[in-house]
């Protein structure tokens, strides 16, 4: 199956070459209120005048890397005709996406790039005077169609450097890169996840502390011709020993916030 964008021979495909389970008209997640959270993410995307493709796990971890949640890490701002995708800190990326959806004056892609480095200095502010300094980094990408450039444009802010905007270049974009990097970007599905996948074991091999765990599964967001489509094309394969995981911690988790018995009478 051929990836939306130029083929190997500089052909492009039609939209409904893909197959989408479904077209959806928002991405975003509920904010995850535990400031013990992280949220380090696989973020594949390929970017061209024409269309964007946005792919990401689902998985969020603990710092201790055990598995927490399944969640959106790419938010669909429909009324933008745009997604913001967020790595690092999971909760100024679901803050992020909630504030663009109630409480962000803006008419388009263009006007979202001059309001989000100041709005994202003022969040990540927010939570840290909450739940003390952050650990790890924050960073969002934006990818929308731009009525200035007359095309699909990308955008990166980073914590790291005051989330000032940086547009980004044409081409496929990896976080985590592999050890090798693949000598051409992807052409069919069936290679983006050969390539998550890979990356997925590379990371597994890695000491904790320098681990992005990824797991859940891997959905695309594209963009093209004004419309965005999500579906989820992959499912790593502890998916179900993940999901069971989370469910005993969850349990242990509420076992430890009952009350201790009263064994004084």
């Amino acid at each position: 199956m051929t990836l939306l964008g130029r083929d190997r021979g500089g052909r492009r495909p039609r939209l409904d070459s893909w197959a989408f389970s479904h077209s959806c008209s928002l991405g975003k997640s509920a904010e995850l209120r535990n400031r013990h959270h992280t949220s380090m993410s696989l973020l594949l995307f390929m970017l061209d005048r024409e269309s964007v493709i946005v792919a990401t796990d689902t998985l969020a971890t603990r710092p201790d890397g055990r598995p927490f949640l399944l969640v959106s890490k790419c938010a669909v701002l429909s009324h933008l005709g745009s997604v913001a995708a967020f790595t690092g800190n999971a909760v100024i990326g679901q803050r992020w996406a909630a504030a663009v959806h109630t409480n962000l004056l803006c008419r388009d892609f263009d006007m979202l790039d001059k309001h989000t480095p100041e709005s994202l200095r003022r969040i990540t502010a927010e939570v840290e005077q909450e739940q003390g300094p952050l650990s790890g980094s924050s960073t969002i990408y934006h990818f929308g169609y731009s009525g200035i450039d007359q095309r699909y444009v990308g955008y990166v802010y980073r914590s790291a450097k005051n989330f000032v905007s940086e547009k980004l270049g044409d081409g496929f974009g990896m976080k985590p890169p592999p050890a090798v990097m693949p000598a051409n970007s992807p052409a069919t599905i069936e290679e983006l996840v050969e390539i998550a996948e890979r990356i997925r074991d590379e990371q597994n091999r890695l000491d904790l502390s320098q681990r992005v765990h990824v797991g859940g599964d891997l959905v695309f967001t594209v963009l093209e011709q004004g419309k965005i489509w999500v579906s989820t094309v992959h499912r790593f394969p502890d998916f179900d020993e993940e999901w069971q995981a989370m469910n005993d911690h969850l349990a242990e988790d509420n076992e430890k916030a009952l009350p201790s018995p009263d064994t004084s009478r």
